[in-house]
Protein backbone atom coordinates (compact mmCIF):
# COMPACT_ATOMS: atom_id res chain seq x y z
CA UNK A 1 0.00 0.00 0.00
CA UNK A 2 1.39 3.55 -0.87
CA UNK A 3 1.85 6.32 1.47
CA UNK A 4 -1.29 8.04 -0.07
CA UNK A 5 -3.28 5.33 0.22
CA UNK A 6 -1.78 4.87 4.27
CA UNK A 7 -2.66 8.29 4.87
CA UNK A 8 -6.19 8.73 3.14
CA UNK A 9 -6.77 5.20 5.30
CA UNK A 10 -5.83 6.93 8.43
CA UNK A 11 -7.74 10.32 7.72
CA UNK A 12 -10.76 8.43 6.72
CA UNK A 13 -11.04 6.54 10.47
CA UNK A 14 -10.21 9.98 12.23
CA UNK A 15 -12.79 11.76 10.69
CA UNK A 16 -15.15 8.00 11.43
CA UNK A 17 -13.56 8.43 15.46
CA UNK A 18 -14.43 12.31 15.02
CA UNK A 19 -17.74 11.94 13.80
CA UNK A 20 -18.59 9.25 16.67
CA UNK A 21 -17.33 11.60 19.36
CA UNK A 22 -19.48 14.22 18.52
CA UNK A 23 -22.10 12.42 18.42
CA UNK A 24 -21.65 11.15 21.98
CA UNK A 25 -20.59 14.84 23.26
CA UNK A 26 -24.18 15.51 21.97
CA UNK A 27 -26.16 12.80 23.15
CA UNK A 28 -24.20 13.62 26.38
CA UNK A 29 -25.14 17.60 26.60
CA UNK A 30 -28.90 16.03 25.69
CA UNK A 31 -29.26 14.28 28.49
CA UNK A 32 -27.52 16.78 31.25
CA UNK A 33 -29.63 19.24 29.32
CA UNK A 34 -32.88 17.44 30.10
CA UNK A 35 -32.08 16.04 33.24
CA UNK A 36 -31.00 19.25 34.34
CA UNK A 37 -33.87 21.48 33.36
CA UNK A 38 -36.13 21.53 36.33
CA UNK A 39 -33.53 23.02 38.63
CA UNK A 40 -31.22 24.74 36.50
CA UNK A 41 -27.79 23.82 34.75
CA UNK A 42 -24.75 25.51 34.06
CA UNK A 43 -25.99 27.37 31.08
CA UNK A 44 -29.95 28.57 32.08
CA UNK A 45 -28.70 29.15 35.91
CA UNK A 46 -29.75 27.45 39.18
CA UNK A 47 -32.51 29.83 40.16
CA UNK A 48 -34.86 26.86 39.77
CA UNK A 49 -32.70 25.52 42.59
CA UNK A 50 -33.53 27.58 45.40
CA UNK A 51 -36.87 28.59 44.15
CA UNK A 52 -39.77 27.14 46.26
CA UNK A 53 -41.59 24.64 44.25
CA UNK A 54 -45.23 24.50 43.29
CA UNK A 55 -45.29 20.98 42.29
CA UNK A 56 -43.09 18.20 42.48
CA UNK A 57 -43.75 17.40 38.94
CA UNK A 58 -40.89 17.05 36.51
CA UNK A 59 -41.65 18.62 33.58
CA UNK A 60 -39.70 17.47 29.92
CA UNK A 61 -38.21 20.16 28.00
CA UNK A 62 -36.92 20.08 24.81
CA UNK A 63 -33.41 21.32 24.08
CA UNK A 64 -33.15 23.91 20.89
CA UNK A 65 -30.24 23.88 19.59
CA UNK A 66 -29.46 27.26 20.47
CA UNK A 67 -29.53 26.33 23.87
CA UNK A 68 -26.52 24.27 23.50
CA UNK A 69 -22.64 24.91 24.60
CA UNK A 70 -21.10 21.64 21.92
CA UNK A 71 -23.80 22.73 18.90
CA UNK A 72 -21.40 22.83 15.83
CA UNK A 73 -22.50 26.24 15.00
CA UNK A 74 -21.42 27.18 18.66
CA UNK A 75 -17.61 26.03 18.41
Amino acid sequence: MSKIHQLQARKDRLEDELRHVEKQVYDLETSYLNDSSQYGNVLKGFEGFLAPSKTNRVRVHRVAHGGRLFHPDAV
